[in-house]
């Protein structure tokens, strides 16, 4: 009861009569370990209910879901808590939710940690955003945005890392520690 997190926003987006729900969170960070995971847990089922409760409503309902998640897709609070799956959610009963970061392998992830990349930042969509169109637009893929811009060499470790805006408490004038990801519906 005294443990505070960040809130969830959803808003609506009217598209030529087709209304998309869009879910942006940021989920508590991994700070403790696998200590803070219930919070994650939490907010993961806060997050549920209120995509259950648009889905009770109208089954149909198209819903986009973003943000940092501070898990991977394969973490319990997006699989068995959101019920967000990492197949085709055409043929799957079991997950409500597709969460596209999993449809391919990526070279990098969105963030670095002591020389590991990891997928935080997703995109998750309803069955029915992944099914239909949206006024003959399809999903096609969800992308790591990484143009050389974002990032730098990581000395430390090898390789690139984002270009963070700071490094501690020291200002490096980057853009952020996190990578972004974009979602494309084409034609």
């Amino acid at each position: 009861p005294n443990s505070f997190t960040r809130d969830i926003l959803l808003a609506t987006q009217l598209f030529n009569n087709d209304t998309i729900f869009i879910f942006i969170v940021h989920l508590p960070s991994r700070i403790g370990g696998t200590e803070s995971e219930y919070k994650r847990n939490y907010v993961a089922k806060v997050l549920s209910y209120n995509v259950d409760s648009l889905l009770k409503i109208n089954p149909l309902r198209k819903i986009l879901i973003m943000g940092d998640f501070n898990d991977e897709p394969c973490n319990i609070s997006l699989t068995d808590i959101l019920k967000a799956g990492c197949k085709n959610i055409k043929s799957n009963n079991t997950y409500k939710l597709l969460n596209t970061m999993c449809l391919k392998n990526y070279k990098i992830g969105t963030i670095k940690y002591k020389g590991n990349w990891y997928i935080f930042d997703q995109i998750i969509i309803s069955k029915e955003l992944f099914n239909s169109s949206i006024n003959s637009k399809k999903y096609t893929e969800t992308i790591i945005y990484s143009p050389e811009f974002l990032l730098i060499p990581d000395s430390k470790y090898g390789g690139v890392k984002p270009f963070s805006t700071y490094e501690g408490k020291k200002y490096i004038g980057g853009f952020s520690d996190h990578l972004p990801v974009l979602i494309k519906f084409c034609n």
